[in-house]
């Protein structure tokens, strides 16, 4: 007999089938097609829908849950650091430094050394780094790490340089951290607003260059039970997306958020909110107000224990207003 639903692709059966609305419901079987669920039902009824081509997998009594949806990520971000350095592992600075100085050998002088995960929270001595541990690695790549909340960049003094950052030149927001509190020379840590001017110089990524990796990577959030995210990142980034969705490869649902700081490229790329399909939409723009806690640049009423700030003004309250205005005026948000 001829399936009622010829496109079955994958029926699960023998499942504890828990539905987030209903609770656990008694059908025990699922058949889908077109990424969709197609039927629910007793084992024996949503069975006899199989066709030739139709994966079956027996759960086993196991339970069966609708998959999950990741709030709050940097989407392509992540999967370009798992081809870059990644310090998220890293529990001292001495560990954090080797794993740097591997990668500059594995690397031809002049290139880029892009990634991160640092948390000097996770150091025994619970300091920050400094841009002079990175010169003693190398002076002859440019080293851009970010922290592993990505609200500080820690680089060498090339990357400054490249940046055109001075003591003799205005800076750009607060110096907390950019300036040495005895010395009064930089760091070699770029804060909030500055970081973004390092982003600016890195060889930029696109779709052809993270292709063979992907999907392995993408395996990592399916093992978690994750096939959706909203991801906040550049046009740069939405341009992969749209490169692996144009090829049938994306396998995961984006629902996208600009950075207000780039709400004139996306005015001139016409987008607007709503935009897109079920794998990959439009759905607002990200601001923030101040910086993080990882990094000590989150704004507080009173100072950082042992430490002369209380953290970094992003935006002024005028800023947002007009922020607000100009993302709503886009229809990036409502």
């Amino acid at each position: 007999m001829n399936s009622p639903f010829p496109s079955i692709d994958l029926i699960i059966h023998n499942a504890r089938i828990f539905d987030t609305r209903e609770g656990f419901i008694q059908p025990t079987a699922l058949a889908t097609g077109f990424g969709r669920i197609m039927a629910l039902g007793s084992d024996q009824e949503i069975l006899s829908l199989q066709t030739a081509s139709s994966q079956i997998i027996n759960a086993g009594g196991k339970l069966l849950l609708p998959a999950f949806t990741d709030s709050h990520t940097h989407y392509w971000k992540y999967v370009q650091r798992q081809m870059e350095v990644n310090l998220e592992s890293c529990h001292s600075l001495q560990e954090t430094l080797s794993q740097i100085r591997k990668k500059v050998q594995e690397s031809p002088a002049g290139s880029w050394i892009t990634g991160g995960g640092w948390d000097y929270n996770r150091w025994p001595a619970g300091e920050f780094p400094h841009r002079v541990q990175l010169d003693d690695i190398s002076t002859r790549h440019f080293i851009a790490l970010d922290s592993r909340d990505w609200h500080t960049c820690w680089v060498n003094t090339p990357v400054l340089k490249r940046v055109g950052i001075a003591l003799d030149k205005p800076y750009p927001g607060a110096k907390q951290l950019a300036l040495h509190p005895v010395t009064r020379e930089f760091t070699g840590l770029l804060e909030e607003q500055v970081r973004l001017a390092v982003f600016d110089l890195l060889p930029k990524w696109d779709y052809a260059r993270l292709q063979s990796s992907y999907p392995e990577i993408l395996k990592q959030f399916y093992r978690c039970g994750i096939t959706a995210v909203h991801s906040v990142e550049t046009p740069d980034e939405f341009r992969i997306s749209q490169e692996a969705r144009n090829q049938n490869q994306l396998g995961m649902r984006i629902f996208w958020y600009f950075p207000y700081q780039l709400l004139d490229q996306a005015k001139e790329l016409a987008i607007g909110q709503g935009v897109g399909d079920d794998f990959l939409r439009i759905f607002g723009v990200k601001m923030f107000v101040d910086g993080a806690f990882g990094s000590q640049s989150a704004e507080l009423l009173e100072k950082y224990d042992q430490l002369e700030h209380a953290g970094t003004e992003v935006m002024t309250e005028s800023e947002l207003r007009e922020a607000v205005a100009a993302a709503v005026t886009s229809r990036l948000s409502c």
